[in-house]
């Protein structure tokens, strides 16, 4: 493979944002390292999402928004890349909402659905539910995820996965607030919360003709649209603590420090996966340091370490 075929390829990628490293580049340096932050978290603490907001202005629209939609039933739209919090932005709308009318978990589950693994074959009957008898493999009654989720609230991640064909049964069930099991003669209520995410902009779907203009619009009341972690570079100590508070809180070990070169490293990454791989970073970093995090304990992604052995192979 070409130098000039290799730099194609990895310009603009995960790994390798500015192209692929030349053979036998030197690594810069990073500079002086900036003073940490206080980033010990407190142990036994639930992390569940007030990290998430960090201090900064970035998610003051969000905020707004966020109350506007806790104010009534009407369907919510997430919007934002992947890892960036799209399922822990919607538990918290459950848990303010529960707070709010007052309603157990009993009553008002939260009920996920992973549209992007949803066969679809099965479709139909994962989300609508279906009688005994309905088709060959049907031995007996099941109830859809829009049963379940009762006053709850119903979460369809990557909605933008469902099928045109499927996001057409789907709009019938909004518009009516009915569902009917496959193979049943009677309806039932919906009486969930409904919240959409999706990590592609369904504008840009719509044009293509790959999802359903009217749907949009039944799903897209309330949207929410959550910046990329790059756009809140001002929020990441309040993120990182948040997260090692997290991580060490799940695997029940104390909270170590950061140093000053490792977190200058955290600081210049840039997280195209967002909150997903900065919290899988520090349970990888976490794991193989002891008291504090050094350099050496970060992934290879970070250290330049999985940049020189992917750039001394020849892998195309």
């Amino acid at each position: 493979m070409s130098e000039n075929a290799a730099l194609e390829i990895g310009e603009g990628s995960i790994l390798f944002p500015k192209g692929l490293p030349k053979k036998n580049q030197k690594k810069t340096s990073m500079g002086t390292a900036r003073s940490v932050p206080q980033l010990r978290a407190i142990p036994g603490v639930d992390p569940t999402v007030e990290w998430f907001w960090g201090l900064g202005n970035a998610l003051l629209d969000l905020r707004k928004d966020l109350q506007l939609s806790l104010k009534s039933n009407l369907n919510v739209l997430i919007v934002g890349e992947t890892g960036t919090g799209k399922e822990l932005l919607a538990r918290k709308i459950h848990a303010e909402r529960r707070k709010l009318h007052l309603l157990s978990e009993e009553a008002a589950p939260f009920v996920s659905v992973n549209c992007s693994t949803i066969p679809e074959a099965l479709a139909e009957s994962i989300l609508f539910g279906h009688e005994r008898g309905a088709f060959t493999s049907a031995r007996d009654r099941q109830e859809g995820k829009f049963e379940l989720a009762k006053q709850g609230v119903l979460f369809l991640d990557e909605v933008q996965s469902l099928s045109l064909e499927v996001q057409s049964k789907l709009l019938r069930v909004l518009q009516e607030r009915e569902v009917e099991r496959l193979g049943g003669k009677t309806t039932y209520k919906v009486e969930c919360k409904i919240i959409a995410a999706t990590n592609v902009p369904l504008e840009l779907l719509i044009e293509q003709k790959k999802f359903r203009k009217d749907l949009y619009y039944r799903l897209n009341i309330c949207p929410l649209y959550i910046p990329a972690l790059r756009h809140r570079k001002e929020d990441f100590p309040v993120i990182v603590k948040g997260l090692l508070n997290k991580v060490c809180n799940e695997h029940k070990c104390s909270v170590p420090e950061i140093s000053a070169p490792a977190y200058e490293l955290l600081l210049a990454h840039p997280w195209a996966g967002n909150l997903r791989e900065v919290e899988h970073a520090l349970t990888y970093s976490l794991l193989r340091a002891k008291s504090i995090i050094e350099v050496e304990h970060l992934p290879p992604s970070l250290t330049g370490k999985l940049s020189h052995y992917l750039s001394v192979g020849d892998w195309l």
